[in-house]
């Protein structure tokens, strides 16, 4: 990902291992059309570094879907009191916070479930 690279001036560690590495183009809103992030966001519920890439999502506010959040949500993870809170979390924890902390959202899924 260029993004990523270009922050970094290369790929985080923990890329090689990301269950969406050969599938990007599910991540990412294209121009122009609708964006349905839940086939991106199904991958990510598996993916052995979802929590890295999450806490990545928070420091690079990147368009797209990254550790199972997109642009539209990253707000409930930001701020003192959430980081200071994310930060004492292990990492079972945090993968369980961001999954439940999205799932209770019924804005967001409201027509999810109906379709």
């Amino acid at each position: 990902n260029q993004a990523i690279k270009a922050m970094l001036g290369k790929r985080p560690e923990w890329f090689d291992a990301a269950a969406c590495k050969r599938v990007g183009h599910l991540f990412y809103p294209q121009y122009a059309s609708t964006f349905d992030e839940r086939p991106a966001k199904k991958i990510c519920a598996s993916c052995p570094v979802m929590v890295d890439c999450f806490l990545w999502r928070i420091k690079a506010r990147e368009l797209g879907v990254w550790g199972h959040v997109d642009e539209t949500e990253i707000y409930k993870f930001t701020g003192d009191y959430n980081e200071t809170v994310i930060g004492q979390m292990n990492r079972e924890e945090l993968r369980a916070y961001v999954s439940v902390s999205l799932l209770l959202d019924p804005r967001r899924y409201k027509d999810s479930r109906s379709g």
